[in-house]
């Protein structure tokens, strides 16, 4: 073994020293795009050197049209979380060392059949992991004549539907030729459907009748299943230090073979089954054994390649060491958790560095956007449960004074557990175009999510994010915990106030007016306050530089009003106070007070019903449209709900539920400022089958409409 330590230690060394990675798509090398089935042979021939990984970037067949040679040292191995497929019609010539991983290996209609091949004398060492192997018609790892291999890895591989052993390693009878593997170790493993003829289905020996060959075994926790090899299954032949340990095997006699295995080796904690003890025997002689038992056990579908073991198999905790017998990946699924049973890690940023939504580290939490998504959360100990219905979307909410200046931020972070694969959309609203990055979420885990704000194409102000929607994820229930923006970048102490402040009027209304805003500071963010007197009238977030709108609400109409703007960082620091004057709209007169007696009306709006027993209030819905709305007051004592109604122009009035039988009419006032149109939906019974269509109301001056 001291042979094999030293030579990997060694390639890892060159590894670590100057490794290259030759990025490679079924199609492409890095000598530029080809279709001849060349493409590892040109890394390999010309490309890559010593300690060089040759990285499968795609899925799909990578066809290899002849031999491949292996000089140096290298590792071949898929991209993560591709499944490459490495179609041979030649085979590897080995005469170094040589990795691979991850790969799915076949062997081409017509091809040699082989897939890696040993030449000449020189140190060599083959790694097999997470790979699979099938369709060979020729030995998978071979090697012969004067040749040999010093060391043989295998692990957490599937090799089925073979023509020839997987490994045969013989030395020829060539005076003092010994080994032909030094080492050779199989772990995790599962061989399937084979039969041969001629060799074992493992087979290390040596020829060599006048020599004793010192090669070792080792078959670990392994899967055979329908494999038959000549005259034995598992073959050492003149060597003494052979292992076979905690393996299930099926079916491993066929018609004729007198033993399973055949070496003096140990054998322990393993299960053989449709054995019959009467004609056949399950070990060679000076075979010493441990902890074997002969039963069946009980795969799942093993005709369908699922050989994963029942609940009840007597292969469970069978082992030497009290393990579970053979390869690990059929070994049964633990249930599926319905709910997250711990917290997800906890953040690590520090708090000036972070914008938290929801956290318990940043002791910060959100409202719940159901916008009409049907889905409901509860709080649970873990995060937030939501429950989606097939409209599968909804919201975290933090508006207002709650809203977050992200635009020093570099990436959003969201934690997210849910029982079953799926997908997510994410999307942080900011009062510009809405744009989506798509996660995909693994099953009975927590998904760290981390996404840069730049994955947000075409996003380029961040001063007032006010919601972040999840959607396209369907029908789930999941839970999400630690959400926040944060930044790498560690803020410096900040005594610096905005520069370049201007604040000047805009556009006023009835009700509200509009101030334009702009200032550059450092940290890149700007907070604008506005004043009337000493009263804070309106704030807002924005980009350093970028120019903002800042809308002050609730003033009288035809009002003169003198407001105080000031800009300021996040740290404090503000710049000099800008005077700005304006004057709202004159409104339309108060419409004429209703005379009908209060005794009869159940009253929605209306001044002169409010104190009313019957009146059952208002609430204003915007219904997803970008309608401005905000009460104001036409006269002394006289208000009116105001409407600046955007794109669909839809908006409506929510109440509770209320009988109306027995009622004739309907009653609405309404102040277009131009003629138009109206369509009136009354929402009864959960139906907006039937309207009004008005089409002629006039514009300045009150409409007063009845509907019977």
């Amino acid at each position: 073994m001291r042979k094999f330590i030293s030579l990997f230690a060694a390639m890892l060394m060159v590894l670590t020293a100057s490794a290259k990675t030759w990025p490679i798509t079924p199609t492409q090398c890095h000598e530029g795009t080809r279709d001849d089935g060349y493409t590892l042979y040109v890394e390999l021939e010309r490309g890559a050197q010593d300690g060089d990984t040759i990285l499968l970037t795609e899925d799909g067949e990578y066809l290899e049209n002849q031999s491949l040679p292996v000089n140096h040292n290298v590792v071949i191995k898929a991209a993560e979380g591709k499944k490459p497929v490495v179609v041979m019609n030649g085979y590897f010539k080995i005469k170094a060392s040589l990795i691979v991983e991850g790969i799915t290996f076949k062997c081409k209609d017509g091809g040699q059949g082989y897939c890696f091949y040993f030449y000449d004398n020189s140190p060599k060492f083959l790694k097999m992991e997470n790979c699979e192997f099938k369709e060979f018609t020729q030995y998978i790892a071979s090697s012969w004549e004067k040749y040999h291999i010093d060391s043989c890895i295998v692990e957490d591989c599937y090799f089925h539907d073979l023509a020839k052993a997987p490994f045969y390693f013989s030395k020829s009878t060539l005076p003092n030729d010994t080994n032909a593997c030094d080492n050779l170790t199989v772990k995790n493993s599962t061989f399937a459907n084979i039969t041969l003829s001629e060799v074992a289905v493992l087979d290390l020996r040596n020829n060599n009748n006048n020599t004793q060959a010192t090669s070792k075994m080792r078959v670990d926790h392994c899967t055979f299943y329908n494999c038959k090899g000549y005259e034995r299954m598992i073959q050492s032949y003149k060597s003494p230090d052979v292992e076979v340990c905690n393996c299930i095997m099926m079916n491993p006699l066929a018609e004729g073979e007198e033993e399973s295995i055949y070496a003096t080796y140990l054998y322990g904690g393993s299960v053989h089954h449709n054995l019959n003890y009467q004609t056949k025997r399950q070990y060679g002689s000076g075979v010493t054994v441990t902890d074997s038992i002969c039963r069946d056990p009980q795969f799942v579908d093993a005709a369908n390649a699922d050989y994963t073991l029942a609940a009840t198999s007597p292969a469970l905790k069978a082992g030497s060491d009290g393990s579970n017998l053979g390869d690990p990946r059929w070994f049964p699924k633990a249930a599926a958790l319905e709910a997250p049973d711990a917290a997800p890690a906890a953040p690590e940023w520090p708090a000036n560095q972070v914008k938290a939504v929801y956290s318990a580290t940043y002791g910060a939490d959100c409202g719940f956007g159901e916008w009409g998504s049907g889905t409901v959360y509860t709080q649970e100990t873990f995060g937030k449960k939501f429950v989606t219905t097939n409209l599968g979307y909804f919201g975290l909410t933090f508006e207002g004074d709650n809203a977050l200046n992200c635009s020093s931020m570099e990436k959003l972070h969201l934690d997210i557990w849910i029982a079953a694969d799926a997908s997510i959309g994410i999307v942080p609203i900011h009062g510009g175009a809405e744009k989506r990055v798509t996660k995909n979420l693994v099953g009975q885990q927590w998904n760290s999510i981390e996404i840069a704000l730049t994955e947000f194409e075409g996003v380029e102000n961040w001063s007032n994010v006010y919601q972040i929607k999840l959607d396209n994820i369907a029908e789930k229930t999941f839970w999400v915990n630690n959400v926040y923006f944060y930044t790498t970048v560690v803020p410096v102490v900040d005594e610096t106030a905005p520069a370049e402040f201007t604040a000047v009027a805009d556009a006023a209304s009835y009700f509200s007016a509009n101030i334009k805003v702009k200032a550059t500071d450092a940290s890149g963010a700007i907070i604008y306050t506005v004043k009337n007197g000493e009263d804070i009238v309106a704030t807002k977030n924005a980009a350093s530089a970028a120019e903002a709108i800042i809308t002050v609400k609730g003033l009288k109409p035809n009002t003169d009003y003198n407001f105080s703007v000031i800009a300021a960082d996040e740290s404090g620091n503000a710049a000099e106070a800008i005077a700005v004057a304006t004057k709202t709209l004159a409104a339309p007169a108060a419409a004429p007070a209703p005379k009908t007696y209060k005794g009869l009306v159940k009253s929605i709006y209306s001044d002169a019903y409010a104190t009313a027993p019957v009146s059952i209030g208002t609430l204003v819905a915007g219904w997803w449209e970008p309608t401005e709305m905000f009460e104001g007051e036409l006269a002394e004592g006289d208000k009116a709900l105001f409407y600046a109604a955007k794109e669909t122009g839809m908006f409506g009035w929510e109440f509770a539920e209320t009988d109306m039988t027995g009622y004739s009419f309907l009653h609405i006032d309404i102040y277009p400022l131009a003629d138009g149109k109206i369509k009136i939906y009354p929402v009864v019974n959960g139906s907006t089958d039937d309207y009004v269509n008005i089409p002629d109301v006039k514009g300045g001056q009150w409409n007063h409409l009845v509907f019977d």
